[in-house]
């Protein structure tokens, strides 16, 4: 079961005394400050067309997923633009039991383009999770819009861009589905944010939107153009839709203990001496019968070769020496290109080696040139401390003898992102490392 709520501008409002954009509708049992956070989502930067969106919400020590349809709404009662966004509340728990969120935006049919009547209080949605999908792996969308499924892996847990216009909404959101498919744990596709039409400030993980050229985008779905698929997992499953056994049925490899039986230390007695003479006849022996034998073998090669050796009068020549040239140094490592210095920094960024990251870039000579960079490489280092953050709290959340620990090591990370300076969402990120290592302390 999961909370809605709708908003737009109209003459009265759910909340008394205010009227133009406001709730208009919204689940009776929903928190009024959990309505008030999802109101705060509601804006709309397209000129016209539908806008897809998955945000999270923490509300109440819990977390809440907010899947968001907004359209352009005609005009309102005073002749104004207008827009409506549709919100799904789903919590946190519920959420681990549906199809991915990209899929439930483009299989539920209940979502609202206009509102009449008297603002009122509506059910919960109750049908999520009988929605079906027709989609799998391999990735064929990928495959057929940019010639490799693997392509899907482009879309991780790092901030990327895809070019594309509002018209192409659902095409993203079937991109973002595939993509969310391509984790072997399916899990994570929740830990994701995305809107289908984003600035490249907002603080969603996949944005798609009209982006100039000074963007780095993953994918342009006008152009039919996407970066190479990167190497790893990822990629294979999404080209092949097959997991391992070890990913199918979660196993792990334990450390080899060794061998649980202790040698056994076997005292010599007594009568053990009077073998010793016995054991000393036999081993003289062998060795004479083995060097008979040896010294009859040798004797009967050196005769045989003799014979062939004479026999033979044309042997094959021996082939002529090769000289070996001495192996050239190596030559120095050409400088990396610009792309070649973002793609480093990301992928120290991947390794949750943030100020590495950042100081690459700043030593490179293109960081005097391309301050917006460096914005950038910040932007996505705040993405991935937000889902490092994410990813701590599912694994206090599970439970286990080593949760705190697993969540301890990622949560040093996030305290590293927050010793860079201008670190987007640095407020936010540093409130929820404070909860989740009180949490920590607490257990």
């Amino acid at each position: 079961m999961a909370y809605q709520l709708v908003f737009t501008s109209y003459p009265t409002s759910l909340i008394r005394g205010r009227s133009g954009f406001s709730t208009v509708a919204r689940s009776a049992d929903m928190p009024e400050k959990l309505a008030s956070a999802v109101e705060r989502l509601s804006a709309y930067s397209a000129s016209s067309g539908v806008v897809y969106s998955h945000r999270i919400l923490f509300f109440s020590n819990a977390r809440w997923h907010v899947l968001s349809r907004t359209c352009d709404s005609g005009t309102d009662y005073t002749n104004r633009n207008n827009y409506i966004a549709h919100h799904i509340v789903v919590s946190d728990d519920e959420a681990s039991s549906l199809l991915n969120p990209a899929e439930i935006l483009l299989n539920w049919k209940g979502w609202v383009s206009s509102w009449s009547g008297e603002p009122r209080f509506i059910g919960d949605v109750k049908d999520l999770g009988a929605l079906e999908t027709k989609r799998s792996l391999p990735a064929k969308l990928w495959a057929e819009m940019f010639g490799d499924a693997g392509k899907a892996a482009l879309l991780g847990a790092s901030s990327v861009c895809i070019r594309a216009g509002v018209r192409d909404a659902e095409t993203l959101l079937a991109l973002f589905s595939e993509s969310m498919m391509a984790f072997v744990d399916s899990s994570s596709a929740w830990d994701c944010t995305f809107s289908t039409y984003a600035e490249s400030g907002d603080d969603v993980l996949w944005k798609g939107g009209d982006f100039d050229i000074s963007v780095r985008c993953v994918a342009d779905i006008s152009a039919l153009r996407a970066l190479e698929a990167p190497a790893g997992r990822a990629a294979e499953y999404a080209r092949s839709g097959e997991k391992t056994n070890r990913e199918k049925y979660n196993l792990t490899v334990g450390a080899y203990k060794g061998h649980s039986r202790p040698f056994e230390v076997v005292q010599k007695g007594k009568d053990d001496a009077s073998n010793i003479k016995y054991y000393i006849a036999s081993a003289i022996a062998t060795s004479l019968v083995i060097i008979c034998t040896l010294a009859y073998l040798f004797l009967s090669d050196e005769a045989s070769s003799e014979e062939s050796f004479g026999a033979n009068k044309n042997p094959l020549p021996l082939p002529e020496p090769v000289e070996v040239q001495p192996a050239k140094p190596a030559a120095k490592s050409e400088e990396k290109t610009l792309l070649q210095t973002i793609e480093y920094a990301r992928a120290l960024i991947e390794g949750n080696k943030f100020s590495d990251a950042m100081s690459a870039w700043e030593k490179s000579p293109y960081a005097v040139e391309n301050p917006d960079y460096a914005a950038q490489l910040l932007s996505d280092i705040s993405a991935r401390a937000q889902y490092l953050l994410n990813y701590a709290e599912r694994t206090l959340a599970a439970g286990g003898e080593d949760s705190a620990k697993r969540a301890s090591e990622h949560l040093e990370a996030v305290e590293g992102a927050l010793n860079l300076k201008n670190l987007p969402k640095r407020e936010s990120i540093s409130k929820r490392l404070g909860t989740l290592k009180a949490r920590i302390r607490q257990q």
